[in-house]
Parts: C-alpha cells; structure tokens; sequence
C-alpha cells in the first residue's frame, strides 16, 4: 500500500504525483481519470498564472487530458482509497506545518458531525443498497455505530423460580398454593423474570467479526491513527467460520424483515454492504472508497455559524433587543423582506405575489458589548487568502460576495434604526493554521460606503480551535474577533 498526504487546492504536475506514488503499481493515469469522474480531481492549463492560484472556480478547469499540459487539482478534504493507493487530503489553508495527521483527523471528526446534523455531505451510502464501491464509507459508519451503541445484541427473557428480577405476580398465584399466616398468603415460590443478553446471538458474533477485519484493514492501510480507533473487542473466529458469503447474506435478509429498530436495521444494512464489498482497495480502478468531501466550504461556513451562535432561525421576538419588538415585524417573518412579483391580467389590473425565498445572510445576532447593543453579519469564507503589504492580493472573494454584505447591511439598516441598536459590524471570516484571530483591516466599496454603510471587516481565525470548539459543543464570544 502508498499512503501518501496530498494538500487541497494544490496544483501538481502529473511527474510531482509519480513522485509521490513511486512504488505503487498502479496506472496513475487511470486512477486519475476515475478521480475526476468522481469530482475528486480536477485539471486546470498548465501556466504560471494558474501556477501561483490557491484555489479553484469552474472556469478554470481544462478538459485536456494530456499529462504534460495540466495541473492536477484535488478539490477534496478527506481519505480516497483506489487500488494499492491511499491518499490523505488535509485542508489547503495547512501551509506551514508539516506534521499534517492530527490536523486531517481534527477535520474528519468534523466532517463527520456535520455531516450527521446536516445530511448534505453523502458521507455514508444509502444503507437500503445492498451494492456500493464506497467500503471506506461503510466501515467508518460501522466504527461509529459501534462507539456510538456497542456490539448488536439480543437480550432474552429468563423466568425462574426464586430468582433475580422483577416478580412475575400472575404466574406465581396461578402457580403456586399460598400458605396464610394470619391472614394473609404467603407464597414460599416466586416466580421471577430477568434480562440476559445473548452473547452467542449470530448477528453479535458476526458484528464482532467485521470489527475485527475493519480495525485490521484500516491497520494497514495506515489510517487507524487517523480515525482514533481503539478499544474494539477481539475474535478468535474468522468471517468465514460463520458461514460462505450468500448464507450470511440470507440470515442478515431474515433478520431484516423481523426486525423493526432503526438502529439494528442500518447496522444489519451496513453489513450486508460490507461483506458485498470485500476490499478496501479492489483491482479495478473504478473501485474508489471515499470518506470525506468535496465541498468542505459548506462545512466551514457551518462550524462558524454554530460556535459563534447564529440567531437567524431564533424568533424575532426572541432576539436581544434594546427595546421591545416594533409593530411592524411580525415573528414569523425574515428581517429582509421577500421580492413582490406585481402582474398584469388581460383586463389591465394589477395582482401581486410574494416569492417564497428571499436574500438571506449566512450569519446574524445581536449582541451586547461592551454596554453598547451591535448588529453583526459574517460570512465564512473558505478561501485562501493572501493580504499583505508589497505582495499580490490573491485568493479574495469575488466581488459578487462584497455586494451581496452591503445589501445585507442595507437591508437591516431599517430594523437596525426602528430599534436603536448603536452599530453595525459587517465581517468577512477565513481559515488559518494560526492559534489567534488576526485583524487584517476591511475591503470597501466607495460608492456603497458613500451611503452610510460599514466597510466589511476581515479577519483570519484559528480553524483548529474552531473546530475544537464545535466538536466540544461550546460557544465562542463574538468579542473575539474586535469588531469595530
């Protein structure tokens, strides 16, 4: 096996990736090729400007195939398993550190919560296929379940006499003849029911199988460190002890269709998919495990929503307000009104309709500092951002994203004044490997600024206490981030 860290958004030569791989005896070109179909890989003209880029749009992407005139992108946070390869994909503002493992894991736990609130990500296969070429996938679901509810058990009745357990009343008084003791029965047999769980229930013996082969696996593919995987319980007996692959098939068939848990269920699918699909790193080259995402974007953009406590969905009325909510909002409506379609019949009338979606921020709350209430909009943006004096500006949002936060600000400017809140704040937020947030000043625009509205401040915040912080569950103050 080639285990090898691969950086998002970095542009390689097809020579830099043999490099990487030497020792694999796999076609890279095929692997590639299945990558992009996938969306993992994409290539872009091999030129100087696109040399020094850090990220990626879909203008950009060529659909040349020939080695010696691309770059090869890989627009991927995640493990991507393909024959005897594994490549490890940390994120692309890690530019510094070189010790890249702890940081990938910290970013996998993270995309598997978000993925487990969101449903957006795809992460596990649909657990009512019984077919899938995503192993990886699967055998991550199986580690989680199992640290998440433990092995698969059957727990059986037990009713004995004078036993532990609750007292079976009905069938000790039909069953046994009381004596009476002054007046009152007594019963020298009770009968009694407790709980056993069924160690040798063949499902448990079987979830303890795949455990052991999927910490095995990953042992050595080298990912073990990476998904913390430890304390998983041990057999003497192998798979195939248990049965050929079509007899295990029909009793997990069986079990299913008697069995109404929700949890047992998908762990019986989930089993069912992996013993259909016996190797991480199949022969073919279309056979790719994956456990990870495209679109660590939307991941971003969540975690700051979430540590720095988003208040869009909270009830207007529930907002902190300097004074009581106006008349002219009602609870259930946005702040920012939906676009009104007027129409016109064949008669010259005029109707009206609202749309149901409107222009919505990432990112609102109301807060308290300093004794002064501030109405804060951010935006998350995963962007690799340089912004230093006597170098190029590079890896900005476009100015599409600067317009779209004056026209939040515009459109709250009213709210904002009905309710005497003393300041706006206006924040662009980008990922850094950092331990602090760094100011690096704002981006204007002249003829909006002219009317009234804030510059967009722009801060570089530490992803890894970020992330630490989402997956504690714990809030970080706005104040933070010295908002002017």
């Amino acid at each position: 096996m080639i285990s090898v860290f691969i950086r998002e958004q970095r542009r390689y030569t097809f020579d830099e990736l043999e490099e990487l791989l030497a020792g694999s005896n796999s076609d890279l070109k095929e692997i590639l090729k299945q990558l992009k179909l996938k969306g993992i890989v994409k290539s872009v003209k091999k030129t100087s400007e696109e040399a020094n880029l850090s990220d990626l749009t879909d203008e950009e992407e060529s659909y040349d195939d020939s080695p010696d005139k691309v770059f090869y992108v890989f627009s991927y946070v995640g493990i991507v398993a393909v024959k005897d390869v594994v490549l490890k994909c940390y994120p692309k503002y890690l530019k510094k550190t070189s010790d890249y493992g702890p940081l990938l894991k910290q970013a996998l736990r993270v995309i598997e919560k978000y993925d487990r609130q969101s449903q957006q990500l795809d992460l596990y296969s649909d657990l009512s296929e019984k077919m899938t070429v995503n192993r990886l996938s699967i055998m991550i679901f199986l580690l989680q379940d199992y640290f998440d509810y433990g092995l698969y058990s059957e727990v059986r009745d037990i009713v004995a006499e004078n036993g532990r357990g609750e007292i079976l009343w009905d069938k000790t008084v039909n069953n046994v003849y009381p004596i009476i003791s002054d007046g009152e029965p007594f019963y020298s047999t009770l009968y009694t029911r407790y709980h056993v769980t069924d160690d040798e229930n063949f499902f448990r013996r079987l979830h303890v199988c795949i455990l052991g082969e999927t910490s095995k696996e990953l042992e050595e593919t080298g990912l073990i460190d990476l998904f913390d995987i430890s304390g998983l319980p041990q057999s003497d007996k192998k798979l195939e002890e248990l049965g050929n692959v079509d007899y295990i098939l029909y009793r997990i068939e069986r079990e299913l269709d008697i069995q109404f848990n929700t949890r047992k269920k998908s762990l019986l699918q989930a089993m069912s998919i992996y013993i259909n699909n016996k190797s991480i790193t199949a022969d073919a080259a279309e056979t790719i495990s994956m456990f990870g995402t495209t679109r660590f974007n939307l991941v971003w953009e969540n975690v700051c929503n979430e540590v720095f406590g988003d208040e869009r969905n909270i009830p207007m009325g529930s907002l902190l307000l300097p004074q009581k909510l106006n008349n002219g909002y009602k609870r259930s409506e946005p702040l920012i009104e939906r676009p009104e379609w007027c129409g016109l019949t064949k008669d010259g009338s005029y109707f009206y309709q609202k749309a149901d979606k409107t222009l919505i921020p990432d990112f609102l709350a109301i807060r308290k500092l300093n004794g002064k209430y501030k109405f804060v909009i951010l935006d998350a943006k995963y962007y690799n951002l340089q912004f230093e004096k006597n170098m190029a500006l590079k890896g900005q949002p476009g100015i599409e994203s600067i317009t779209k936060q004056y026209l939040y600000e515009l459109a709250y400017k009213d709210f904002v004044k009905k309710h005497h809140i003393e300041s706006v704040s206006n924040c662009f937020l980008f990922p850094t490997e950092e331990d602090t947030v760094q100011n690096k000043g704002y981006v204007k625009l002249d003829f909006l600024h002219a009317l009234g509205l804030k510059n967009i401040a722009v801060r570089l915040v530490p992803a890894r206490k970020i992330f630490d912080d989402y997956l504690a569950d714990r809030k970080i103050d706005i104040s933070i981030l010295n908002l002017p």
